[in-house]
């Protein structure tokens, strides 16, 4: 049986040796736990430490996120592409594009006449 423990990771245990307690409730509950990328058979993912997570992020950005390289090299492309994803996909602007293609496609497109051939010259 394979276990994840959030302080060393994952370990096999023989059920024949091990005597385990299933944690039920509220205390079966973890972020961490709750969002485990199971690995495919016969593979094993590395984990890492939560303490050595952050203290790799805090080597990369000594201030955490308020740090001015974090901010230049992620933080501020992360947030100006948030910002135009939000406005490309504002309802308004939404519901104004179909409308305008509605009333194309009602009006026969750019070509005239309803279909959706191209003009040909007679």
């Amino acid at each position: 049986m394979r276990i994840f423990f959030l302080t060393v990771g994952e370990k096999k245990f023989d059920t024949n040796f091990a005597k385990l307690v299933k944690v039920e409730g509220d205390q079966a509950h973890h972020p961490l736990l709750d969002n485990l990328k199971i690995p495919e058979r016969g593979k094993k993912i590395e984990y890492r430490r939560m303490e050595e997570l952050i203290q790799a992020f805090l080597e990369m950005a000594p201030d955490g996120f308020q740090d001015t390289q974090y901010q230049e090299k992620f933080r501020t492309k992360k947030v100006e592409l948030h910002r135009q994803i939000v406005e490309w996909f504002e309802k308004e602007r939404l519901q104004s594009q179909l409308g305008k293609e509605i009333q194309r496609d009602l009006s026969g497109g750019a070509g005239g006449g309803g279909q959706d051939q191209p003009d040909r010259a007679h």
